[in-house]
């Protein structure tokens, strides 16, 4: 019976802190699921038009004051300072969100 061991070769050339290509990035997600957890309340109470900016000329204009209120609440809710990637991943996501609801609004009234 030949058993064979794989065997890991080690590169020691490098430093620790620069193998980046082989290891991913670790991000907490709680920021984004609290996010997305504000928002969907934010929707069932005040509806979209919460979310909308007041005149000017377009009708279906997000304002970015109110994602940001977002994710201020969210960040208010977490025990740790969240990094800036995590922060705009959720603003990314609260806003794909914001534009989904808009677009459905406006093929339902006809635009």
């Amino acid at each position: 019976m030949d058993v064979r061991l794989n065997v890991c070769k080690l590169d020691f050339t490098q430093k620790p802190g620069d193998n980046r290509r082989a290891m991913g990035e670790l991000m907490d997600l709680t920021l984004l699921w609290e996010a997305r957890r504000l928002l969907k309340a934010q929707l069932e109470a005040g509806g979209l038009d919460f979310f909308l900016s007041r005149g000017g000329r377009q009708w279906f204009q997000i304002a970015p004051e109110r994602i940001e209120e977002v994710l201020v609440r969210a960040q208010h809710k977490l025990a740790a300072a969240p990094s800036v990637k995590v922060v705009d991943l959720a603003r990314r996501e609260v806003r794909r969100e914001l534009i989904r609801q808009v677009a459905c609004v406006m093929v339902q009234t006809g635009f």
